[in-house]
């Protein structure tokens, strides 16, 4: 009888219980990565957000009224400062017709500024002011205002990551419409 059992060909009970714990090891591996990469992409799509959000509350600002702190101001804007923050200013200019609309430290009047909350998070390079003028409002992309200009883009990723797979990108069009991928 031991005969007979040699010669058929299959695998023994010692080498299934080593594919068993090997596919249990290496499924275990691909979905902890798995999640970690869902992690990082939901980190960054929130970063993104609160950076669009605060794009779309400096345009409706632009939108609902032209004083901040009982003075006369020309519309709202985003500022680049660093890495991890911008800030959201007023033109506190006088005649807005003739008002430069990039931020300038003694002119324009800070809002607010804002720091990236999310960790590692930063911008992966500087970008040019986005300002919305009343009543429209309209959208000045570092201070010009042509309805064919290319959009202003931001790019927000990780810290020691290359884009642009660690990358989102958020893009400012000179109609004022905000796309983020």
């Amino acid at each position: 009888m031991l005969e007979t059992m040699k010669g058929n060909p299959g695998f023994t009970l010692v080498e299934v219980v080593i594919y068993s714990v090997l596919l249990g090891v290496f499924s275990t591996v691909i979905l902890i990565n798995l999640r970690s990469a869902q992690t990082n992409s939901s980190v960054l799509e929130r970063a993104s957000a609160a950076i669009i959000s605060d794009l779309r509350r400096a345009q409706n600002l632009a939108i609902a009224g032209l004083t901040f702190q009982g003075q006369s101001v020309c519309g709202y804007g985003l500022h680049y400062l660093s890495p991890d923050s911008y800030l959201i200013y007023t033109g506190g200019e006088g005649a807005c017709s003739s008002a430069n609309r990039n931020y300038q430290s003694g002119t324009d009047l800070i809002f607010q500024t804002i720091k990236i909350v999310e960790g590692n998070v930063k911008f992966k390079s500087s970008f040019g002011d986005v300002f919305f003028e009343p009543p429209d409002p309209k959208t000045y992309l570092n201070n010009r205002f042509s309805l064919s200009e290319a959009p202003l883009v931001i790019t927000v990723g990780f810290e020691n990551q290359s884009c642009p797979s660690g990358c989102k990108t958020i893009a400012v069009f000179p109609s004022g419409k905000i796309d983020f991928n």
